[in-house]
């Protein structure tokens, strides 16, 4: 009489998962096997078997030798809950730069870290300077070690700021050569908005203006440059 001996299944599975994580469960000892779930059986018959779970779980693995004798091993794998990372803040927009506050009211029963555009940010008061669309993140990890995230995408947007910037053809007038010729060398912008020391203004973009040739007075010169936003420079 041959006694052949029952297969020494190791069945390597963890004792808890977080919620939604894939739970991957691998087993040895055996020339084949049979998975069951909560006492249904499943389809895999690898010595690995690789699934989500939302819920706690038995497992059960069937392990059957070169010879036919069979060991059937079980494990329970329970679910953890991971911490709410939800929060609510209206969106903002506006030229650079745009502040606004960060708050959730997730409690205190996780560690909370915020992040923009996928940086950490520390604090709760934030002001944007790069123009640009971000989004933040609300990153909770709980004391079990699970972790959750919530994004509002492009809640914030910065526009860009104009430059604004001249240059003159001439620089001085008198009775003779009364008129002074702009160039106006601002970047970003779509309307200009020039003041003449009070003598007059104009909105061209790069324009000639005649001056009272007055001796030894001085003109002081702005020009403010606006781009398609609504934001704008000024320079004089």
């Amino acid at each position: 009489v041959v006694v052949n001996a029952l297969p020494n299944i190791q069945l390597n599975a963890p004792a808890d998962l977080c919620y939604g994580y894939e739970l991957q469960v691998e087993a040895s000892g055996a020339a084949s096997y049979a998975w069951f779930v909560n006492g249904v059986e499943n389809a895999s018959t690898n010595a690995s078997l690789s699934m989500q779970i939302n819920e706690d779980v038995e497992l059960s693995v069937v392990g059957t030798n070169q010879f036919g004798c069979e060991t059937t091993e079980t494990v329970n794998v329970g679910v953890l809950i991971a911490p709410e990372s939800m929060f609510d803040i209206p969106a903002v927009a506006g030229c650079s730069p745009v502040s606004f506050n960060l708050y959730h009211d997730n409690g205190s029963d996780a560690e909370y870290t915020w992040l923009i555009n996928d940086v950490p940010y520390f604090g709760t008061s934030v002001t944007l300077n790069e123009s640009g669309l971000f989004d933040v993140t609300l990153l909770a990890v709980g004391d079990n070690g699970c972790v959750s995230s919530f994004t509002l995408d492009g809640i914030a947007e910065v526009y860009p700021l104009p430059t604004a910037a001249f240059t003159t053809v001439n620089s001085e007038v008198n009775i003779l050569n009364p008129i002074v010729r702009f160039v106006n060398q601002s970047q970003g912008a779509v309307d200009y908005f020039w003041q003449f020391a009070g003598e007059g203004v104009s909105t061209e973009e790069s324009p000639d203006y005649e001056f009272p040739a007055i001796a030894e007075t001085g003109y002081e010169i702005c020009l403010e440059a606006v781009n398609q936003f609504g934001c704008s420079d000024e320079t004089c």
